[in-house]
Formats: C-alpha cells, structure tokens, sequence
C-alpha cells in the first residue's frame, strides 16, 4: 500500500491550461507524436473547431475526406434558419421542407450504415408457422436501437452449393441472450440448413417525412386545410384569442385514471376550451394521464369520434390503456409489421379485435386469417369466395372496415395530398369491386364517397384506366 502511495504521488499530467506542461519529469519521456516547435505551429493550418466537426460528418459517408472537400461548393451551406413568424404559408413551407429532406437524408443514412456482415444464424419456426432468424445484432454506443416491429433485410450472397437468397422480415422480439428473432414474410427457398455468412440491413421508409412534406404543402396551397385562427396561431400571427363554447364538466377528473392535481385541472380545462392548445411539461408531471382525462371529455361531449395521435408506440400504447380504463371503446392502429409484436396493451388493437369477433358463426373468417397466416396473403379468388359465405356478423364488420378507410383516406388526403394517398384509395376500390354488391356496403360506400373529393378519385381512375367505375 505504501509503495502504491509513493507511485501516485510522482503521477503529474502532461497538459495543462491547453498547452503541453514543460517540466522535468517529461523531459525522459516517450512521446508517440513530438512537441511542435513555434516555427512548425506557425505553418500549421489554422483549423476550427466548427471545421473539425464537419469534416467528422463528413467522415460518416466518405472515410478520405479531408478539409479541401469543406470548400467545395455547396457542402458548407446551411439551411434557412427557423422564425418566430411567417408572412404567410408558402414562407413556411420554404423553410421547413429543407429541414425535413435533411432529417430524413440523415436517417436514411444512418439506417443503411448500420448494415452487419458475417452473421450467425440461428433457424426455428413460430407458433404461426413462419421462419424465425435468431442472431446477435451487435451495435456500437452511437448507433441505432433495436425494437420489435423493426423491419430487418435478411441477405445470403450464396456460393457453389446455395444461390443468392434475401428476405424481409420485422423483429418480434429481443431474448435475454441479446439475440434478435426476425420474423421473415416468406418462407419459401429459406436456406435453413446454412447458418454462416449472412448480412443483415435495416429497412429504411420514408413514410412519415412524405408525411410531413405533404402536410407542410397542403397547408401552403390548400386555404381550407386548416382554420383561419389556426392559420395565423401556426405562422406565429398576433390574434385575438379564440374560445371553444363548450359546457365544461363539474369534474375534470376522469373514472379509473388518478386524481388531477391543480395544474392538470388548469390544463385540461383549458384545452376544453381552445381551438389549439399547446401542454409541456418534464417527465413525471402526468401528461398521458392529463392527455388521457382531455380524451375523455372530449369524447364525452358527443360531436363525434376523438382522434389520437403520437410520436412513438410506447406514447400510443399508454394513452390507448388510460383512455381504456376510462370505460371508452378503443380502437388502437398500428403497422401491419407490429402485428405479430407480443404487448400488453394487444386486447386494444384493430387486428385482435377482428381476430376475436364474439359472434357464434364466425368459423369463414378464422378460415380467412387461417389461410393468410400460412400462405401470408390471400389472392382475390379466396376473398371471394369467403365472402359470399360469411355471416351478417361478419358483413356487420366489414361495414365498420370501409367507413374506417374512408376516414383515414380523408385524413391521409388532408396530410400528404393525392399521390401519397394513392395507395390506400387502390385498396379501397379492390374491395368496392369484389364485395360491393351488399346493400350495407352499398351505404357505406356511399356515404364514404362523401368524405373525399371526387377529383382525388379522377385521378386514381385515370392511372388505373378504370373511367367507366365511377
């Protein structure tokens, strides 16, 4: 312990005040790179630290990048800077669209760097009958984290005895031996008995930033897409504060969700009576179950179905399960990649609910989902040909299914405009065309037609050359 003592106390440092310290006991030591003399830093490139940190992201996408490449044209542009306020919409939009094409460049960019090569293997089969991929997914601090609904590229680049073979599959679940089970769509040519030499690759969607790029466009070009007052509280205009005439609760507690404080009495009564509120607060404070009692409200007031909206699933799931212990009907929708994802809060979901219809004749439909599960989709002909069988309870459901679509058509249409709602309008006329001829979908789908502009219809039809159907 003392001979410890003795060592520690001869230990200096080397630099000090941002210089290398000149003292004796250096002076024999070993250095990997020799001090600079003045002649040398005088002839030194003078580089800042705003520069290092460019060429560091640089250095991301191009491993040879040096500071000459800082001046070629256009690397060392930045973005219009954010304002307090617009002059109008179109300012807007020419602000933020930049924004978002970087955010989503930078994530793509960061999803498909993630790629690993040589991985391991291991093969099993799920309850359902697909192919199962376990493997480790070792990861760096600074890279991306693993959750289960991740959709996942499976690739095999193949030798003499296996040709090249991919598949995409999403993530189910994470083991406690740090391994990844990848759940693949398709089971056929999977090359089981091969575990070596695999290469896996994120898959990277650009869902949510055409999202964002489409709503910022209808709010520039569409004048009715919002409110006037929400128009000008968007663009940061001073207006005269708008009040909602609602008649507000005695109570703005909420059954089976804890006991407001005074704050979140404030803010919940508050909201009830704004067009756009706006609630913050640090974790703890109670926002879900704040955002849960507005819910519920809201909905009590009678003008219709609440809508609910988060950045996360985690955010989702928990304001799905405090909405539901108020005693209201929730109808939680998520990606069909999330579908097979085991949670806690699955009773909520849109897809459990239709798997578990409590009506006595329902034996067609479990066929149906029994059929998709195993061949992992379902051609026109099978659809068909159950339909005409199904129950009324069933034809009951696919009624609440084509209203639903509608709205989210309409809602999709007013965020991200005609092209980006194509494909949900596709599948909506696939099943006007094989089961219309009910005279409750027949309502249904009139109604319906109702919630969207017939000009986003022209245009489905003419790129399907489909005229004569409308």
């Amino acid at each position: 312990m003392a001979e410890l003592e003795d060592s520690v106390s001869i230990v200096h440092p080397s630099i000090s005040s941002r210089g290398v310290m000149q003292t004796p006991h250096l002076a024999t030591s070993l250095w990997l790179v020799k001090i600079p003399s003045e002649q040398e830093q005088l002839r030194a490139r003078q580089v800042s630290a705003q520069q290092i940190n460019k060429v560091e992201e640089l250095w991301k996408t191009n491993l040879d990048a040096s500071f000459e490449d800082l001046e070629r044209p256009g690397v060392d542009d930045e973005p219009q800077s954010v304002a307090l306020k617009y002059e109008d919409a179109y300012q807007c939009q020419n602000v933020f669209a930049p924004l978002i094409k970087l955010e989503a460049d930078y994530d793509k960019m960061m999803k498909e760097s993630q790629s690993k090569d040589n991985v391991t293997i291991r093969w099993d089969i799920g309850l359902n009958k697909k192919r199962v991929a376990y493997f480790v997914f070792p990861k760096g601090d600074n890279e991306l984290r693993l959750i289960p609904g991740d959709e996942l590229c499976l690739r095999y680049s193949g030798n003499a005895a296996h040709p090249s073979w991919q598949s995409v599959g999403h993530v189910i679940k994470l083991t406690a031996q740090e391994e990844v089970a990848l759940e693949l769509r398709a089971s056929q040519r999977v090359p089981v008995d091969v575990n070596h030499g695999f290469s896996v690759d994120f898959v990277w969607k650009s869902t949510s930033f055409n999202r964002m790029q489409g709503a910022m466009k209808t709010f520039a070009v569409d004048e009715t897409s919002v409110s006037e007052y929400i128009y000008h509280r968007l663009l940061g205009h001073k207006v005269e504060v708008q009040m909602v005439r609602n008649a507000l609760p005695r109570r703005f507690g909420a059954p089976g969700l804890p006991k407001l404080n005074a704050s979140q009495v404030f803010a919940v009564k508050s909201v009830l009576q704004r067009p756009i509120s706006l609630i913050q607060g640090p974790p703890g404070t109670g926002r879900t179950v704040t955002s849960a009692a507005l819910v519920y409200h809201m909905a009590k007031q009678g003008q219709g179905q609440v809508l609910v909206c988060a950045p996360s699933n985690v955010v989702v799931d928990q304001l799905a399960e405090k909405i539901s212990a108020t005693g209201f009907k929730v109808m939680r929708l998520c990606a069909k990649s999330r579908e097979a994802v085991s949670s806690p809060f699955e009773h909520l979901t849109l897809h459990y609910q239709v798997r578990h219809l409590d009506t006595s004749d329902k034996s067609e439909l479990h066929k149906l989902q029994q059929l998709n599960d195993e061949q992992g989709e379902l051609s026109s002909s099978d659809v068909s040909l159950h339909f005409k069988r199904l129950p009324r309870h069933c034809s009951t459901a696919c009624v609440a299914a084509v209203t639903g679509y509608f709205h989210f058509i309409a809602c999709a249409i007013n965020s991200k405009g005609v092209d980006g709602s194509l494909q949900d309008i596709l599948r909506l006329l696939t099943l006007w065309f094989n089961h219309g001829a009910t005279a409750e979908l027949q309502m249904a789908l009139t109604k319906g037609f109702s919630l969207v502009n017939i000009n986003t219809w022209l245009v489905c039809s003419a790129s399907n050359n489909c005229w004569d159907t409308l």
